[in-house]
C-alpha cells in the first residue's frame, strides 16, 4: 500500500524497476538571483529521502516556472546534499533566456541519480545567472503555481 507520505506497508515488491517509495515536497516561497553570474543559489524547493537500499536508484523529478528581465541568461539544476548533478560545464540542467523583453514560462527537470547510501539524502533546487546584469525569478510569481519536486526509489 503507498501511503501519502510516501510509505509503503504491506507485501512489498522490490524486483528492479519498481518503485519502493515517494516524496513530494511543494514551495511558492520566491527566490532572486540579482548578483554573482554563475553562482548557484538555493531555492526553497527541497525534498529528502532515505534510500531502502544502497543499489536503489532516485528518479527526481522537479517543476515550476520562471520570469526573467531582457538581456540575462539564467541556469537550473539539481543539487545533491549541496553538490551539483549536472555535467554541463555551465552548471545547468537547463537554460533560460530572454532576448530584449522580459520573459515568464516553465521548466521541468528530470534526473537519474544512484543512491549508493542508505542514509537520507537531500535534494535542492538551485538557480543562477549566467548572462546578463538583471533580475531571475523561481517561481515568476510567489502568489500561485507552486514549484513541485518529486523524489522516487526506484529499485536496483
Amino acid at each position: 500500500t503507498f501511503h501519502p507520505d510516501g510509505r509503503v506497508t504491506g507485501n512489498t515488491i522490490k524486483s528492479s524497476g519498481n518503485v519502493i517509495q515517494v516524496v513530494n515536497a511543494t514551495t511558492q516561497t520566491r527566490t532572486t538571483v540579482s548578483s554573482n553570474t554563475n553562482t548557484y543559489y538555493a531555492t526553497d524547493l527541497t525534498a529528502s529521502i532515505t534510500p531502502s537500499a544502497a543499489s536503489s536508484k532516485i528518479l527526481i523529478q522537479a517543476t515550476g516556472n520562471y520570469y526573467i528581465i531582457g538581456g540575462t541568461a539564467g541556469g537550473i539544476s539539481i543539487f545533491r546534499d549541496g553538490s551539483n548533478l549536472s555535467p554541463s560545464p555551465n552548471g545547468s540542467m537547463t537554460t533560460v533566456s530572454s532576448g530584449s523583453g522580459n520573459e515568464q514560462g516553465a521548466w521541468s527537470l528530470h534526473f537519474l541519480d544512484p543512491a549508493n547510501s542508505t542514509s537520507s539524502i537531500t535534494y535542492n533546487v538551485r538557480m543562477a545567472r549566467l548572462a546578463g546584469s538583471d533580475n531571475f525569478y523561481i517561481p515568476a510569481d510567489g502568489n500561485y503555481q507552486p514549484l513541485v519536486i518529486t523524489l522516487l526509489e526506484i529499485a536496483g
